[in-house]
């Protein structure tokens, strides 16, 4: 087993070590009161019946309905502590999973699927839930079946050597089924990720499967998963369930013995029927340990891989972090710089940005303009250190970005996108978005977004909701809801990438106005295909293959006859 993905999870039981110390204390206890009626058994019988012993026979009685109780009541305070807490533990890792992703530079979710990330979150902590009560069962069965195994040896010790040589056989099945499982765990987590991908997709993409007709089409491609899914699951579901037979077979050859021993030995008078009912009740009672532990390793595996998927991601390098000097970050700079900048994705076969070399004043508007994929998006994010150059550095004011404080380089730099991101909450907190609450800064800053008119026309005006990603605002209404948010954050850096290429005429008259505002001041890198809206920059950089190859006003560029000049001409045709 791979007890090492394991251990290295305990970090998020110690906080509750205590109560699942207690709750193993508890459980040894229902384990051991578990095997007690096999001993109180042999007396009832011997002493209460075969004796007629009245008083014996009431309280031996008495006796096991109290046990009775006393057990269950240990269960109750077992299973109750376990799960609870074990819900806790569950919960820490989805907590520590979130701050994960949210840390993880945008180089990992552009490889990584958010539908498999969510299945981790929600699939795999779930195993680990299951994995957590599975340990408990091996920590505490093996007292009951100890218990046990002392009693019956007790009682006779030649027929429990005889039974128990059946154990290795039992031992050789489980490790080989454990071993499949794991095998076929992997399998099945990766269909259930595309599975939870599809069905994301399904819910994401609606009005394009229901604008497109998709419906069936969306269907065939959710039952080729269900079925890989189901494939994985009836392998692992068919080892699961074979190990039960084996055990209840080995049970059986093991209770035929004993009976046929011990009833020779009554029948010769070298034993007595409380032994009989004894021993039989005690190795009746002891399969379910053996069971128990036999079930909890063979469903622990699924866990084990469960683990191994979860630390792929809490251990995965990709995270953009502070040097430990790290220093505040000047508001007042005067200058940036981009020298010999390059970036490569993890797993590209080249680079999406090679050697770029840039200097930028502070309060000049800087447009990219290129084909897609031409590395414009890249190279603005890493001024934001959403992700890190291979090679190469960033200065403001000769200073590397990596020397800033995170938090406080990313203070200063605002980002107004072509698809907006609003949180379902209100307008005013998605124009906060976190900072400090000042409701005369949220209406300034809507007046200036040009958002105030439609926001004073919702019934409860900026306290309205606006729904998942603001589904309950038209697109204009939504990037005017992103402009007073960079304006109400009131950074010194601006980018805005695509911020009207989804927009109608009309509402990019309406957003344009916010955006000069917003603009206003600012060190502006602007992202467009549309070069109308780039017109009136102080410089437009034409990229090509992750390189800038032409660089200069619109006027300069027009004049030139390269690459700016082409992409006027096409657009220019496409209007005719």
């Amino acid at each position: 087993m791979n007890w090492i993905a394991a251990k290295k999870l305990y970090p998020y039981i110690i906080p509750y070590r205590r109560q699942f110390f207690f709750a193993i204390f508890i459980g040894l206890l229902f384990a051991l009161t578990s095997g007690l009626p096999a001993v109180l058994g042999k007396y009832l019988i011997d002493d209460g019946f075969v004796k007629k012993n009245i008083s014996l026979l009431t309280w031996s009685c008495v006796a096991i309905v109290v046990l009775y109780i006393i057990n269950g009541f240990f269960r109750y305070i077992h299973y109750y502590l376990l799960i609870f807490y074990g819900e806790k533990v569950c919960a820490d890792i989805q907590i520590a999973l979130q701050q994960k992703f949210m840390d993880l530079s945008l180089a990992y979710h552009s490889e990584n699927d958010s539908g498999a990330n969510l299945s981790k979150v929600i699939n795999d902590v779930n195993n680990i839930k299951v994995g957590l009560l599975m340990v408990a069962d091996i920590l505490r069965e093996p007292f009951t079946a100890i218990a046990l195994l002392g009693w019956i040896i007790y009682l006779d010790w030649k027929l429990t050597l005889l039974v128990i040589v059946l154990a290795p056989i039992l031992a050789l099945t489980l490790k080989q089924f454990g071993k499949s499982i794991r095998k076929y765990s992997h399998q099945q987590q990766e269909t259930l990720e595309n599975l939870t991908s599809t069905f994301k997709e399904t819910l994401d993409g609606v009005r394009i499967i229901q604008g497109y007709n998709l419906q069936q089409h969306m269907k065939q491609r959710l039952m080729r998963v269900v079925d890989n899914y189901l494939t994985s699951r009836r392998k692992i579901i068919t080892r699961q369930e074979s190990a039960g037979p084996v055990s209840d077979w080995l049970g059986a050859i093991a209770f035929t013995i004993a009976a046929f021993y011990i009833g020779v030995q009554i029948i010769e008078d070298k034993s007595t029927l409380g032994n009989f009912v004894s021993f039989i009740a005690a190795l009746g009672i002891l399969q379910k340990p053996v069971k128990k532990v036999q079930d909890a390793y063979v469903r622990l595996q699924p866990s084990f891989v469960a683990a191994e998927r979860i630390l792929r991601v809490l251990e995965n390098p990709q995270v953009v972090t502070d040097k430990p000097a790290s220093r505040a970050f000047n508001r007042n700079f005067n200058n940036i710089s981009f020298k010999d900048i390059s970036f490569r994705y993890p797993h590209a076969s080249s680079d999406s940005l090679s050697n770029i070399n840039l200097d930028v004043n502070r309060g000049e508007v800087i447009a990219f303009v290129g084909t897609s994929g031409s590395g414009k998006s890249t190279l603005v994010n890493l001024l934001a250190r959403f992700m890190d150059p291979t090679s190469g550095c960033i200065f403001v004011d000769g200073v590397d970005i990596r020397e800033f404080r995170l938090k406080d380089l990313r203070s200063n730099v605002a980002l107004v996108t072509q698809d907006v991101f609003l949180f379902n909450d209100t307008i005013a907190e998605n124009i906060r978005a976190g900072s400090p609450v000042s409701v005369e800064k949220t209406i300034q800053a809507a007046e200036l977004a040009n958002a105030n008119k439609f926001i004073e026309a919702k019934p409860n005006k900026f306290e309205s909701t606006v729904g998942e990603r603001g589904s309950s605002l038209s697109g204009g209404e939504k990037q005017r809801v992103s402009i007073a948010r960079a304006i109400y954050k009131d950074a010194p850096i601006l980018i805005l990438d695509e911020a009207t290429s989804a927009l109608d005429s009309a509402s990019e008259v309406e957003v344009q106005k916010g955006l000069d505002e917003l603009m206003h001041g600012r060190t502006t890198f602007v992202i467009a295909h549309r070069l109308s809206t780039v017109m009136r920059a102080d410089r437009i950089l034409v990229m090509e293959h992750g390189k800038i190859i032409e660089s200069g006003t619109h006027r300069e560029l027009i004049q030139m006859g390269g690459k700016y000049s082409e992409l006027e001409s096409l657009q220019l045709r496409s209007f005719d």
